[in-house]
């Protein structure tokens, strides 16, 4: 596993990923797509989705997006956390992106913070790049006030 650290987020990081992963030539195939997967991982609101999107496009790759997964089953992240909690909502966050790793080997995946934590993910991490979002506290805390019924365990949950 290859970590990028980003020191800001948003167009910054996105920058900063480009210039790490694209000044080396030896990480790209014949196509000019990532040989490995770029997983970005961020607490929420860092903006993996916004940099991940537009990364991907930049690329010529797919993106997924770990929210937009449960979203897609019929779920979303605020109800499994109401019903299965944060242990149970972490488990469905760190399957879903070990299946990602094999359907989209040479993609960018946007994962949730947590996934990190569990070691089944950080084996399935070994041939990927991984490139933490950090945000400064005052706009991460901007973001997320602006849409708080969106985010799992800041709605009273």
């Amino acid at each position: 596993m290859q970590i990028v650290r980003n020191p800001v987020g948003g167009a910054e990081a996105l920058q900063a990923t480009q210039d790490h992963l694209g000044n080396r030539q030896h990480q790209k195939t014949v196509t000019g797509k990532p040989h490995r997967p770029i997983v970005l991982v961020g607490l929420m609101g860092s903006g993996k989705s916004s940099v991940g999107r537009i990364l991907a496009e930049k690329l010529g790759v797919g993106y997924w997006d770990s929210d937009e997964a449960i979203r897609a089953s019929g779920q979303s992240p605020v109800l499994i956390a109401r019903e299965y909690g944060e242990d149970g909502l972490h488990q469905r966050e760190s399957a879903n992106l070990i299946a990602a790793l094999h359907a989209y080997p040479h993609g960018v995946l946007g994962a949730a913070a947590s996934v990190v934590l569990d070691p089944k993910v950080v084996n399935a991490l070994s041939d990927s790049w991984v490139v933490w979002l950090r945000i400064s506290v005052a706009m991460l805390a901007d973001r997320l006030a602006r849409k708080p019924g969106d985010r799992p365990f800041l709605s009273g949950d």
